[in-house]
């Protein structure tokens, strides 16, 4: 019995030695990865301690970078709008591990394309010896480059995708939106002025809403004027052009954001181009001509195409065509109606807010629906209107003049200058449903006519 214990002890104590000798191996075999793996960085100088950079591509002149804050500036070869994510991938290339050290001194460094460098990167921390890179051709195994670390560093075989930042040209780190710089700032103004002087002027208010005021003052809708600004501060930059900008820009756009200075864009219409000159820039953008769009937007495409104004309770609404005049409430939320189930009554609640048939149900939707288009009122003025609905907001009454034009119904909204333009589909189902609406009024009319009142005989005589 005991020496059965003991071989379980053993057995056990056997185990539980082999397993920590496991454990240990393992960390240790891992502790060895790292320490190997940190022998193949290639630099200790972590990117966040960076404060300035040279990039020099073969043949070219040198670019430098400066830290300023927590942005990066180009200040050579002249001061420049700066790409922050390109230097990103500029910098990534410190945290990167080489494959394999192929030899301390290069006898020849044209065999690895080291004699004259595809790049060369200085990097410069604020304290301390600054790190150069040297790039070099491709290595005979697939997907590989040369890089020797520092002037007279050893060469080094790496992945050519782990320092595709070193063959960045001085364009790539550049912005390539017109609005750079401006690209994700709230905006609280934006001015739009062309070459004939006429001005599209918009702002945001304290609730986040959208206003024209120019050239004329009405509600702008939030989601078309936000496509909009993000077209043009995302305007694709194709190429970069030195030299002098026309006399008279074409298009001039002003970006106030809600903190900050205002950004003021200029845009020139060349032969198929478009030619634009943004500030901290010494020089022109070429620009995507599809931008000529969305500078020659219209500001009847920026109007909120919803006839009704925020905040509006509809309760009543009054239809009024050639003189009829029909009327309808919207039941209360406790308003009940008797209905017949097997011959009996039973009592059912309506649905909150429901209008007294499906007919108004769809007069209510045309003021609550965005319409396809907006234009001048000058368009097609509804005098005399072919029908008007009226709405009964909180005691004010609001009236919406509608005029048939071709297919398509304008509508008027109050103390708006644009008129609203329905879809002749749109226009189609409303001609239906006040056709439904008047019919179904005139037949109550007769039906009431035809039915005897208290107080008549049988033969319809009312009594004296």
């Amino acid at each position: 019995m005991s020496r059965g214990w003991i071989i379980n002890l053993s057995l056990l104590l056997f185990l539980l030695a082999a397993g920590l000798g496991l454990w240990f191996a393992d960390r240790q075999e891992s502790k060895n990865k790292a320490q190997e793996e940190q022998t193949r960085a290639l630099s200790a100088l972590p990117a966040d301690k960076v404060v300035k950079a040279t990039l020099q591509l073969k043949g070219g002149e040198p670019v430098t970078l400066e830290k300023k804050g927590d942005k990066w500036q180009i200040t050579a070869p002249a001061p420049m709008l700066t790409d922050q994510e390109a230097v990103g991938r500029l910098l990534a290339v410190l945290g990167r591990h080489f494959k394999q050290r192929i030899t301390d001194k290069p006898e020849q460094p044209a065999d690895f394309g080291l004699a004259e460098p595809e790049s060369v990167l200085t990097l410069y921390p604020e304290q301390g010896t600054p790190t150069t890179l040297l790039l070099g051709s491709n290595a005979p195994a697939g997907g590989n480059r040369y890089l020797r670390l520092g002037n007279d560093g050893p060469v080094v075989m790496i992945a050519a995708h782990e320092v595709v930042g070193l063959t960045l040209k001085p364009q790539d780190l550049r912005p390539k939106q017109l609005g750079a710089g401006i690209e994700e700032s709230p905006l609280a103004n934006v001015t739009l002025v062309n070459k004939d002087g006429h001005e599209l002027a918009l702002q945001q208010n304290e609730t986040g809403q959208w206003h024209t005021s120019k050239p004329f003052a009405d509600r702008a809708a939030n989601s078309l004027v936000r496509v909009w600004l993000d077209g043009l501060r995302h305007a694709n930059v194709v190429n970069f052009i030195a030299g002098s900008p026309p006399e008279k820009p074409d298009w001039t756009l002003t970006l106030k954001p809600a903190k900050g200075e205002p950004v003021t864009l200029l845009v020139w219409r060349g032969e198929g181009s478009l030619l634009g000159k943004r500030p901290g820039d010494p020089d022109l953008v070429l620009l995507d001509t599809t931008t000529t769009t969305l500078l020659d937007k219209s500001p009847y495409a920026l109007v909120d195409l919803r006839p009704l104004p925020p905040g509006v309770e509809m309760q009543r609404l009054t239809l009024n065509q050639q003189g009829k005049h029909l009327e309808a409430e919207r039941r209360a939320k406790n308003d009940k109606k008797t209905v017949e189930t097997d011959k009996k009554s039973a009592t059912a609640r309506d649905k909150s807010g429901e209008w007294p048939t499906s007919a108004w149900q769809a007069v209510e939707e045309v003021l609550l629906r965005e319409a396809v288009g907006a234009e001048p009122v000058g368009a097609a003025v509804p005098d005399p209107p072919d029908f008007v609905i009226t709405i009964d907001n909180k005691g004010t009454p609001l009236s919406f003049p509608f005029k048939k034009v071709a297919d398509s119904y304008r509508l008027a909204p109050p103390d708006r200058p644009v008129l609203l333009r329905l879809t002749p589909m749109q226009s189609s189902v409303l001609d239906e449903t006040l056709k439904i609406l008047f019919t179904e009024a005139e037949k109550g009319e007769k039906e009431k006519v035809g039915k005897p009142e208290m107080g008549e005989n049988k033969g319809g005589a009312a009594h004296p």
